[in-house]
């Protein structure tokens, strides 16, 4: 039987988002995908709206699962969720919004490496130095804590018991 992980990373390889390369989405321009997953696309895009053109990321659907009622629903909940969140080690989003029938997420852009990158670098040459691995790992875990804070507050919210205080 296979992990939903598999079944994402066979769909994500079937997946090619370039016939959206140039697409304006509201007042985004996408430039270059540079990265896709089983749901979605990632691009580096232009936000346009401006005297100056500044880099955003931008999430897109993927088309077929749009006209699903439950993917649409999971990716504008993830968006709501994320756009709640203050803290340095998540990425925020700005807008969560659909152009000519494509639903899309629009986060900051955020300039380095991706994490991945790192590691598969490091493992073509050498280990990551401690002190580096140590900061990914603290930056990463304070990041999950603030999202999980959000979860816990929303969920609290939902049960009808009122306003959570967290500690």
């Amino acid at each position: 039987m296979s992990s939903p992980e598999a079944n994402l990373n066979a769909l994500a390889s079937d997946f090619d988002p370039s016939h959206l390369r140039g697409t304006k989405l509201g007042r985004y321009d996408l430039l270059a995908a540079i990265g896709k997953g089983g749901i979605a696309s990632v691009w580096v895009a232009r936000d346009t709206s401006g005297k100056q053109t500044r880099p955003v990321a931008v999430k897109v659907i993927r088309e077929e699962l749009a006209r699903d009622p439950k993917a649409r629903t999971m990716f504008l909940v993830e968006g709501a969720v994320v756009a709640g969140i203050r803290h340095p080690h998540v990425v925020r989003v700005f807008e969560v919004s659909q152009s000519s029938g494509i639903l899309y997420m629009v986060m900051e852009w955020v300039e380095g490496a991706a994490l991945h990158a790192l590691i598969s670098e490091a493992n073509k040459r050498k280990a990551i130095p401690a002190e580096h691995a140590v900061r990914l790992i603290a930056d990463t875990a304070g990041g999950l804590h603030a999202a999980h804070v959000i979860d816990i507050a929303e969920r609290y919210k939902r049960s009808g018991l009122g306003e959570a205080a967290v500690l």
